[in-house]
C-alpha cells in the first residue's frame, strides 16, 4: 500500500457576455486559515461542459473550495465545498538492486537506487535461501541515513565467511506503506576480518568524471595533479597501508567513521562551486598522487577506492 490520494474534479456553470479571460480555484481544508491556489490552465473552461481537475490532494477531510472568474480584470466569485475519504493510493516504489560485491577487508557493499518521494525508511534482509526462509539479517535504515550504497553491518556474527547468501530490500513510504521486494541478488561472502589501523595522508586526487583526460594537464580548467601550491585537487585522506601501494585502500579522513573512499561516500571531496574538484561524490576517484612522493601517480579503481599499481601518467619532479 501507499500514501492516499485524491483527484477532486468539478464542472463550472456561468454566464457572460465577455469571454472569460481568467479562472483560478482556491482550496483548503476547513481546520488550515490559508488557500491553496490553482490557476486553472487554458484554455477557460466552457460553463458546464469542461471538467476542471485539481491536484491531488493527500489529507482526508473536508475542504472549502472558492471558483473565481474574471474578464480583464473584473472578478468574481463563488463558494463550494467537498469531503475527501479514501482514494486511490499513489504507487510506492520498489528499489532495485545494482550490485552487490566485496570491498575492502571483505565487507560486503551493496549498490541499489530507489526513488526517494515519499522516503521513510528502508529495510534489507539477507538469507540463505532465495526464499527467504533463513534469515540472517535484517535491518531498518531510516530515510535520513539513506545511501545508494549501503555497507552491510559485519561486526554482529549473522554473516559466516564464504557462504552463498541472497539480499533483497524494500521501501517505506510511511510507517505502515511499504513498497514490494526490490529483484533479489545472490552473492558469496568473503572472509571478513575486523578493520586495521589507517594511516593518514596529504594526496592529489582527480575524479573519475575526467577518465578521459591526461591528469596532469586538465586543459579545460587549466589544471594538473602535479601542481603542488594551492590545487583545488588536494585532498586529505587515509589509506590501510603504512605506504602507498598498489592493494591500498583508500579512504576519506576527516568523517567519523572514515569510510572508504568509494562513490556515494566522498561529498566532502566535492567543490560546490563546480570546476576540477568535482564528480567523486558520483563516479569515484580515478588518480591519487601523494606529497611524500610527488612525481609518483596511482591508478584506482573508483568502484572499490583500491590503488591499482602504479600509472603511466607521472610528474616531472
Amino acid at each position: 500500500m501507499a500514501i492516499a490520494a485524491c483527484k477532486i474534479s468539478f464542472k463550472i456553470k456561468y454566464t457572460s457576455s465577455l469571454p472569460i479571460t481568467q479562472a483560478t480555484a482556491f482550496y483548503k481544508i476547513k481546520t488550515s486559515s490559508s488557500f491553496t491556489k490553482y490557476d486553472i490552465p487554458s484554455p477557460i473552461p466552457v460553463s458546464d461542459v469542461t471538467l476542471v481537475e485539481l491536484p491531488q490532494i493527500l489529507t482526508s477531510g473536508e475542504y472549502d473550495l472558492m471558483v473565481e472568474l474574471g474578464v480583464n480584470g473584473v472578478t468574481a466569485s463563488q463558494t463550494s465545498s467537498f469531503q475527501i475519504g479514501k482514494c486511490n493510493p499513489l504507487v510506492c516504489n520498489a528499489p532495485s538492486i545494482k550490485n552487490v560485491y566485496l570491498g575492502e577487508n571483505d565487507q560486503i557493499i551493496m549498490d541499489y537506487s530507489l526513488d526517494a518521494t515519499n522516503l521513510y525508511a528502508v529495510q534489507y534482509q539477507i538469507a540463505t535461501d532465495s526464499d527467504f526462509k533463513n534469515i540472517v539479517q535484517l535491518k531498518v535504515i531510516m530515510a535520513s541515513d539513506y545511501d545508494p550504497i549501503q555497507y552491510i553491518e559485519m561486526n554482529d556474527g549473522t554473516i559466516k565467511n564464504n557462504t552463498q547468501l541472497y539480499i533483497r530490500v524494500r521501501k517505506y513510504c510511511s510507517s505502515s506503506d511499504v513498497s514490494d521486494w526490490s529483484n533479489v541478488k545472490m552473492f558469496v561472502s568473503g572472509t571478513w576480518v575486523v578493520q586495521k589501523n589507517l594511516y593518514s595522508f596529504d594526496a592529489y586526487c582527480v575524479s573519475d568524471k575526467f577518465n578521459d583526460v591526461d591528469p596532469t594537464d586538465i586543459r579545460e580548467f587549466k589544471a594538473s595533479i602535479c601542481i603542488t601550491d594551492r590545487n583545488p585537487l588536494m585532498k586529505k585522506v587515509s589509506l590501510t597501508t603504512n605506504i602507498p601501494q598498489g592493494g591500498s585502500f583508500i579512504y576519506t579522513n576527516g568523517l567519523n567513521p572514515e569510510k572508504p573512499a568509494i562513490p556515494g561516500s566522498l561529498a566532502s571531496f566535492d567543490d560546490a562551486q563546480g570546476g576540477v574538484s568535482t564528480g567523486f561524490n558520483q563516479a569515484g576517484i580515478r588518480w591519487i598522487r601523494f606529497e611524500n612522493n610527488p612525481a609518483l601517480i596511482y591508478d584506482v579503481n573508483p568502484k572499490t577506492g583500491q590503488i591499482t599499481g602504479v600509472s603511466g601518467y607521472k610528474c616531472n619532479y
